[in-house]
């Protein structure tokens, strides 16, 4: 009995084994890279371009810190590739680390590719279950690294700058918020997509706003002509303003920020900013109630091919400024 006591216990334990948990699919934190924004844009080469920004976590701490460096605190990569991930696996072979897109907050998308078709992009977004339902889209004429190389002066990464300026503007009355879920929603006939688009400002320097004799406050478009001094990227700035329509899955022009604006009257949305309106040779700026809106929208087709709405809007206002207070508005 003494024997077959210990030869029990042995057998036990190694039966029990059997049953327990391994970690050789695990991974280490220190050994992802995490994307925390990313875009797409035509290659020179091939047909897809990918971008990607990757925090460098000890070099944020360090510039949280106050710590001196004059590296950025995020790694900054791109590779082509006749597919998505054809240029993804090419930038792998150049990155330390496994990249994973489960933190991604934004993803840019050049105007060029959005004018030949988003649905492979809409393909990539629905089969990768790493890409967040929440994240938000933009599209831009420019070259998507002009934009994720923007300095920002409040946030330590570019794409937490890019998030939080989507955040306090997202009731604005020139922009749209548009975030992967809505692929599912707002892509559908009857009911196009409106993207928001994003652009680098740039401010003009001193000198020249001198030598034309005005102010050098405003800024000015850098995808407009500013006349700011290319080395001067550090002083760019990002501005959302107006949206690219969309019609099925291929982007078909831009809107400015007035169209954008009473489109976003037409279609119910919540509309936060002044109206500004002129009476007399005076200015007024209102702001719009959001409760007591009604809009009614009346269509009046002639004939194939010649059609005109009729919009009756009636909703209730605040004053909150007047250009001459001397004006008598009480009629």
């Amino acid at each position: 009995m003494s024997l077959l006591r210990p030869v029990v216990i042995l057998v036990l334990c190694f039966s029990l084994a059997l049953f327990l948990t391994g970690c050789y699919s695990r991974s280490e934190i220190e050994d992802i890279g995490f994307i925390v924004s990313w875009g797409l844009e035509k290659g020179e080469k091939e047909n897809y371009k990918v971008i990607v920004q990757i925090a460098a976590p000890s070099k944020v701490s360090s510039k949280s810190g106050g710590g001196g460096g004059e590296e950025p605190p995020y790694w900054l990569g791109q590779a082509e590739g006749e597919t998505f991930f054809a240029a993804l696996r090419e930038l792998a072979k150049r990155s330390s680390r496994q990249l994973h897109f489960s933190h991604a907050e934004a993803l840019i998308i050049q105007e060029e590719v959005a004018r030949e078709g988003l649905a492979p992009i809409i393909d990539i977004l629905t089969r990768n279950s790493d890409m967040r339902p929440r994240m938000s889209i933009f599209i831009t004429s420019e070259k998507i690294k002009n934009i994720l190389e923007v300095t920002p002066g409040l946030e330590n990464l570019p794409s937490t700058y890019i998030t939080k300026l989507e955040r306090r503007i997202m009731k604005h009355e020139e922009t749209v918020h548009f975030e992967v879920k809505d692929f599912y929603t707002q892509m559908q006939p009857g009911n196009e997509a409106l993207i928001p688009r994003i652009s680098t400002w740039q401010e003009p320097n001193q000198t020249e706003g001198q030598n034309q004799g005005g102010s050098n406050a405003n800024l000015l478009p850098a995808s407009t002509g500013s006349t700011a001094p290319k080395d001067q990227g550090e002083n760019k700035e990002l501005i959302l303003e107006g949206a690219a329509v969309f019609r099925d899955t291929k982007m078909i022009d831009w809107l400015n920020s007035t169209e954008t604006y009473y489109l976003k009257w037409l279609r119910g949305e919540v509309v936060d900013g002044p109206m500004i309106i002129s009476l007399n040779g005076c200015s007024f700026s209102l702001r719009v109630r959001e409760t007591n809106r009604f809009i009614k929208i009346i269509p009046n087709v002639k004939s194939p091919g010649s059609s005109r709405i009729e919009l009756k809007i009636i909703a209730e206002t605040d004053l909150v400024e007047v250009e001459k207070p001397a004006v008598a508005i009480n009629n």
